[in-house]
């Protein structure tokens, strides 16, 4: 047995397909003063076709999982974005004369070794997303096709050393049965994806095999504990698919449960209701029994983006997720940053215990053109379906009392607009802090 990192639960038992790594056939002569204009060029030219390309696969991931997991694909835009980085490629390419695809390459590995160095996990692991990204770049820069995966051979678990967002939104869920890399863990872009795509995966195995894994080789891989079997004999074999079977026949006696009502044996009736961090998890809590949403968490909307969400972005999420419930009803709870969930594009100040300091409602009191801007979404969407408004963290009446104001500001904004909303709309808040 060889431990590595659960990343995403689930036992899978096949043949390993061994993804290659990506090599790169650079030039290794400069360019002539000349023709900077003509690598620039090209460089402006690859970033265009790389967002597209982003764009893309994120709205067919979106599809398939998400709005949380898809804005992952926000990120690597904005990476394209960043002028650090874009500086860094450029100033290759005008100080030292070097082609653009060798510029790309060397940012590439000053920013992941910048980022490997850091003694935080988390940061370590968006080093993925920068090469993910320049990966994309220099394949169009050289004119290279994308490593892909097998699409027609018998299910497999995929081996890898690395595995970007890219190839995972590209994976067919029916043909993985699993996913082994080298490197990652539970915070990775891709245990995210992978958890959403419902694929066991054991990552952090590097420096932890004798004997590197063959296209071919029978494995056995368990995403809850992070063991993995390299050609294990018939007896742990056939223990494994036995803990498979009870893992699947839990989840189908569970799934009969979804349309039992939730009664306690003296005849109390309870409303049990799914949290949620996107609309488009609505549809599976539904089919699972939930009656309606208790909590949607808002901020999932701010985060892995470069600016803040416009009314109308918000409201369209907001919609949707009305539309859904119906009269079965949901919780919205305004944004609640800070603490653990930071976003780039919005500078916190350094505290000692930043969970109970500057976050939530104190960050929406502050700055109540963005608390207005999503009040205002919210109240648009109750015109769609039954919704509550909930504020976070809330500490005393007095906050109760400003959040109230800004509620009502954004309903005279609306009726001067002549926009429906329902003006009987329940308030409530979160109480979950010491004071």
């Amino acid at each position: 047995m060889i431990q590595g990192i659960g990343a995403s639960a689930g036992v899978a038992i096949g043949k390993a397909f061994v993804l290659p790594n990506w090599e790169w056939d650079l030039p290794e002569t400069g360019i002539d003063a000349v023709d900077l204009a003509n690598e620039f060029e090209r460089l402006y030219e690859g970033i265009r076709t790389s967002k597209n390309e982003i764009e893309f696969i994120k709205n067919e991931f979106r599809d398939m999982v998400g709005e949380e997991e898809s804005s992952i694909f926000d990120a690597h835009l904005a990476i394209l974005d960043d002028p650090v980085f874009m500086n860094e490629i450029q100033g290759v390419i005008e100080r030292q004369y070097k082609a653009a695809e060798v510029a790309v390459k060397e940012a590439i590995d000053h920013f992941v070794t910048m980022f490997d160095l850091l003694d935080d996990e988390y940061m370590k692991e968006r080093a993925m997303d920068i090469k993910d990204v320049g990966n994309r770049l220099l394949k169009h820069l050289l004119g290279a096709p994308e490593i892909t995966l097998p699409a027609d051979t018998q299910p497999y678990i995929l081996v890898a050393k690395e595995l970007s967002p890219s190839q995972l939104a590209h994976l067919n869920p029916s043909h993985v049965l699993g996913i082994v890399t080298m490197v990652g863990g539970k915070t990775s872009h891709s245990a995210i994806m992978a958890r959403a795509l419902g694929i066991p995966l054991v990552a952090g195995l590097e420096n932890k095999l004798k004997d590197p894994i063959q296209t071919g080789d029978l494995l056995v891989i368990d995403g809850d504990t992070g063991a993995l079997y390299l050609n294990p004999d018939d007896a742990l074999v056939e223990e494994y698919v036995r803990i498979r079977e009870r893992q699947l026949a839990k989840k189908e006696q569970l799934e009969l449960l979804a349309a039992v009502e939730a009664i306690t044996k003296d005849g109390c009736e309870l409303h049990l209701a799914a949290n949620i961090s996107s609309a488009k998890e609505v549809e599976s809590a539904l089919k699972y029994g939930a009656n309606g949403v208790g909590l949607f968490r808002t901020e999932f909307l701010y985060m892995d983006r470069s600016t803040f969400p416009s009314e109308e972005e918000q409201f369209e999420v907001y919609r949707q997720v009305a539309q859904q419930v119906g009269e079965l009803g949901a919780v919205i709870r305004t944004l609640d940053i800070g603490g653990d969930k930071q976003l780039d594009y919005f500078a916190l100040p350094d505290e000692d215990n930043p969970v109970l300091g500057y976050r939530a409602i104190r960050i929406s009191l502050d700055r109540q053109e963005l608390f207005q801007t999503q009040l205002t979404a919210i109240l648009r969407a109750s015109a769609f379906g039954r919704v509550k408004i909930m504020y976070p963290m809330i500490s005393s009446v007095d906050e109760i009392r400003q959040a109230n104001e800004v509620l009502h500001r954004a309903m005279a904004d609306l009726d001067a607009r002549g926009i429906a909303y329902d003006k009987d709309i329940p308030v409530g808040i979160m109480i979950e802090i010491p004071a």
